[in-house]
């Protein structure tokens, strides 16, 4: 189906099971162990389960699995505009600045400006034409 997002969806992770959350107990166990992190981690996907059944996902045909990426696309990669935006507990997708937050190294700085309410994005290096 094509929207307006189809693009940025395109070049997206297919999976994103290289995340923490999807390690087996064993490479946990062996990398986290004494962190607060296995327990995070736990949080997070019953927090996605909960999420996925409150919204009666199942019943709109939207599968676990779709539900599931769309919720690791958030988490990996929504920005937190926060209570100096005037948008307390509001996520957002900007996808040019995340491609560009997603360099190695990235090639902007973004912070939100209270004074003009808006991003101001920065480059931190300079960067080719083309």
């Amino acid at each position: 189906e094509e929207s307006n997002w189809a693009a940025y969806v395109g070049v997206l992770p297919e999976s994103h099971r290289h995340l923490p959350k999807y390690w087996p107990p064993s490479t946990v166990d062996i990398y986290l162990k004494g962190s607060q992190f296995p327990s995070y981690a736990e949080e997070q996907r019953e927090l996605a389960r909960q999420a996925f059944g409150s919204i009666g996902a199942g019943a709109t045909g939207l599968s676990w699995e779709a539900f599931e990426w769309g919720w690791d696309v958030t988490a990996t990669r929504s920005m937190d505009l926060g209570p100096n935006a005037g948008l307390s507990d509001t996520l957002a997708l900007f996808p040019l600045l995340d491609l560009a937050l997603h360099g190695d190294p990235p090639n902007v700085r973004c912070i939100f400006d209270a004074d003009i309410r808006a991003l101001r994005v920065t480059a931190v290096r300079a960067i080719a034409a083309g």
